[in-house]
């Protein structure tokens, strides 16, 4: 609820890299260690120690549901890459559409993957943000969406950005609607 308040009470400031590692540092202030691989010798999960708050000093790679290995920014990168990707967002000269942009930010905050863990929670709040600050409604991605969610990211990774965008579209439509019939069941109560 902190990381929550925290958004509202500065969203008509522009957004930094100081902003989002404090964002970061709030919603895990209470993650010592993060959940790291499974070691089949041990049969278990290994874990490694966390700071909240501070990029990631390690590579950092995910297994795809293809069996291949995808590699994000490597952690000298990862600065410079994220000082260019609050640029982007805080261009308010920008003829990208608040949508576009919402689902160009969330993607390269996913794609430069700053963090040892939570990076797909940062980004669905800084998706939000700018979503909120130009007067949209938030989106909701769905669980039950998320083999579509990977896909599109999969394919903003091979440089087709558009179907990101319409998924993130798609979402903020399937999230109105919710809204909307949730609250004419409550009118009609």
């Amino acid at each position: 609820m902190q990381a929550i308040d925290f958004i509202y009470e500065r969203l008509h400031e522009d957004i930094s890299v100081y902003y989002l590692k404090q964002l970061h540092s709030l919603l895990f202030r209470n993650a010592p260690y993060v959940t790291a691989s499974w070691n089949p010798d041990l049969k278990q999960h290994v874990n490694k120690s966390m700071v909240p708050g501070r990029f990631k000093q390690l590579p950092n790679s995910v297994l795809k549901r293809d069996g291949t290995m995808h590699n994000y920014v490597d952690p000298l990168q990862v600065e410079p890459q994220m000082e260019e990707l609050v640029q982007f967002v805080n261009d308010t000269h920008s003829k990208v559409h608040p949508i576009e942009r919402s689902a160009i930010a969330h993607y390269n905050l996913v794609r430069i993957h700053p963090f040892d863990d939570g990076n797909g929670r940062l980004a669905r709040l800084l998706m939000n943000m700018v979503l909120l600050k130009y007067g949209y409604p938030p989106c909701v991605i769905h669980t039950t969406d998320r083999v579509a969610y990977y896909d599109s990211l999969e394919a903003a990774d091979s440089g087709d950005l558009s179907s990101f965008a319409c998924f993130v579209a798609d979402q903020i439509v399937k999230t109105y609607n919710e809204v909307v019939s949730d609250m004419r069941h409550l009118v009609k109560q």
